[in-house]
């Protein structure tokens, strides 16, 4: 395998291409050729060491104007390599100019092996939320790998779309620190207007709504003969999911940057029905989520729920359920002697619609 090496050439004298900085004429491959005597060999050492004093001041005064301006940067860097040649050119091109423009100029001559974008890859990321070291869930999972790799595919295609998870629960505290960015936002309602904007059937539903009370408000609710480890139930499942990270608050999110949406299906005790689940579901698809997450489980078979469940799966939807864990005296659940459901729906189909935590 050949041993590349990269050379970074600041403030180098422009080249034929308008708007490019690159490689001088005087360090290009053809320019090495022909030193083969020693009077050749001193002049060439000569004009090498100007060159490097010549650089060093400029790079001073480069850097000196640089840290005026601050890290903006306003030009990008393509690498070249020419053939026969293992060194590999940083060419700097100014911001405005279109960079495939350049690598297409590059690509016609005949002495150029590669060229391309010099991409910028970022260091795994560790979060300085206070509580990440006992997330131990996060490492069994590999989270922190998931997170370069998405932040390195976010930068390289530009993506900057937010995935939306419906959390489907005993409601969701919307102004909760860790989760106050994170909170979904119906931009097509007008909040506290009492009008349906959106003619969804539901009046400034701005960040979800509550199916148990049928109101737009989904935070958790102390509903006579509350339980307090169900009242956090909603709350704790949305910070697993998408609690804001590097915050320097609380935990961290699985997906830092997904919005949550409260859809408040479960009372004060941790008890609800088919059809608020339904409802809820209906929602979720006519605003598109990414994410459907049910953590609940009951013991009888729903029809009616199974059918919405297929229904969000052919919407493209990820429909993820509890399988179960309320027991603490049971070490697991054989599904083909007791069955559990939402999460055993629709098995008729043979398909799976849905993705199972426990």
């Amino acid at each position: 395998m050949k041993k590349y090496t990269m050379k970074h050439i600041y403030n180098p004298p422009p080249i034929a291409i308008g708007g490019l900085r690159g490689i001088p004429a005087f360090l290009s491959p053809e320019s090495f050729r022909g030193y083969s005597s020693e009077g050749n060999k001193k002049y060439f050492l000569k004009r090498l060491l100007i060159l490097q004093v010549i650089f060093l001041c400029a790079l001073f005064f480069f850097s000196r104007q640089t840290s005026a301006q601050g890290d903006a940067k306003d030009f990008f860097e393509i690498l070249v390599k020419m053939k026969n040649n293992s060194e590999v050119y940083a060419v700097r091109v100014e911001e405005n100019i279109n960079p495939q423009e350049i690598i297409r100029a590059y690509r016609q001559r005949e002495d150029v092996e590669f060229v391309e974008r010099n991409y910028e890859f970022s260091a795994a990321v560790f979060p300085n939320d206070p509580f990440f070291t006992k997330q131990w869930y996060l490492d069994s999972i590999q989270a922190k790998e998931a997170w370069s790799d998405e932040l390195l595919v976010k930068e390289a295609r530009k993506v900057n779309r937010e995935s939306v998870i419906a959390i489907l629960d005993t409601g969701v505290k919307i102004d909760h620190p860790d989760l106050k960015d994170n909170i979904w936002i119906n931009t097509q309602e007008i909040a506290g207007d009492g009008i349906d904007n959106d003619r969804n059937g539901y009046i400034d539903d701005m960040n979800g709504w509550d199916f148990v009370a049928n109101t737009a408000n989904p935070n958790p609710k102390f509903d006579e003969g509350y339980v307090k480890n169900a009242v956090s139930h909603g709350t704790i499942v949305a910070g697993i999911a998408a609690a804001v990270g590097h915050n320097g608050e609380g935990v961290t999110g699985i997906s830092w940057n997904a919005k949550i949406m409260p859809l408040r299906v479960l009372d004060g005790k941790g008890d609800g029905n088919v059809l608020n689940v339904y409802k809820a579901i209906q929602y979720a698809i006519k605003n598109k989520v990414d994410v459907i997450n049910m953590s609940f489980v009951g013991d009888e078979e729903s029809d009616i729920l199974s059918e919405v469940i297929k229904s969000a799966y052919k919407a493209g939807i990820v429909v993820v359920a509890a399988a179960g864990n309320s027991n603490p005296n049971e070490s697991g659940i054989d599904f083909q002697k007791s069955e559990r459901f939402p999460i055993c729906s629709a098995q008729s189909d043979k398909e799976n619609y849905i993705l199972a935590i426990f």
